[in-house]
């Protein structure tokens, strides 16, 4: 259930991740969104070290996102269509200093 729930004021700070996913066949985001039911407000990502065989951070349904000062590596095998920071449908972002490296595309942001 989704009713009454609330995603507000999230802040993912200070981790450091030492292997892409679960396996080599792993094809999630490293931070994902993606799957959400709930609109979050007010998620802030900063200062992550993050490994990733597709895309890095990928939020979407949400407003009033910070996405700075992360490092990301895109590991091998990749898989899916990698990019180091996707946002989609969000209300209010702010994706800045990232220092994202092997990603075919360094950004994407569709409103």
């Amino acid at each position: 259930q989704t009713e009454g729930n609330d995603i507000s004021d999230l802040r993912i700070s200070g981790n450091v991740m030492t292997m892409p996913g679960f396996s080599e066949s792993d094809c999630r985001p490293a931070v994902s969104f993606e799957s959400s039911k709930i609109d979050a407000d007010g998620v802030i990502i900063e200062d992550n070290v993050l490994l990733s065989h597709t895309t890095a951070i990928d939020v979407r349904r949400a407003s009033d996102v910070v996405i700075r000062g992360n490092t990301a590596r895109l590991a091998e095998p990749t898989c899916g269509d990698p990019v180091g920071v996707r946002v989609t449908g969000v209300d209010g972002s702010d994706v800045d200093g990232n220092e994202l490296v092997g990603f075919p595309q360094e950004q994407e942001i569709q409103p």
